[in-house]
């Protein structure tokens, strides 16, 4: 988790934000990690860190993957899971102080794809995702991107501002 972590604040920090976590880092092995984000001195959003698979080394070979229809539906309760009880206090906290929330997935795991997690949002019966205004998906299979739910407009454009990025659900 640690290198996730690593990972976001260099992105977070490119794009002209200081993050600081709102529980310990020493807690964060395998656990989500809340934080706030701020630009300029102003408190901008609330996030989550969550970390899908086990942190390796990837050496950048084809990783093949065939599985079947049981298993793409066990991946996706568990991503579904992981997302609920990463979501609550952070998205309530959010809800607290009118920021933004975001979440930021980091996928070590080759049989998971950024589909699982389109699959999920369309789900109704998911309790944490719709507090989420913005997701981003770090992959280390695949390409990072970046995806918005439908929010208030004033809070869509000002991430968009932010992430300069386009595509919702």
């Amino acid at each position: 988790m640690l290198l996730d972590i690593r990972r976001i604040g260099t992105f977070l920090a490119y794009k002209g934000f200081q993050w600081e976590p709102i529980s310990p880092l020493g807690q964060a092995q395998g656990r989500p990690v809340g934080f706030i984000a701020s630009r300029e001195g102003e408190t901008s959003f609330c996030g989550m860190i969550v970390s899908v698979g086990t942190e390796a080394s990837y050496d950048g070979r084809p990783v093949r993957v065939v599985d079947d229809d049981g298993e793409r539906e066990n991946r996706l309760a568990r991503l579904k899971d992981r997302l609920e009880k990463a979501a609550e206090p952070v998205g309530e906290r959010a809800a607290e102080m009118g920021l933004p929330f975001v979440s930021v997935v980091v996928n070590h795991d080759p049989r998971c794809r950024f589909e699982d997690l389109t699959r999920l949002l369309e789900d109704r019966s998911a309790k944490a995702t719709p507090a989420v205004d913005l997701f981003f998906w770090f992959d280390d299979f695949g390409r990072d991107r970046m995806l918005y739910r439908r929010s208030d407009p004033a809070v869509h454009e000002m991430l968009f501002d932010w992430f300069h990025a386009a595509g919702s659900l």
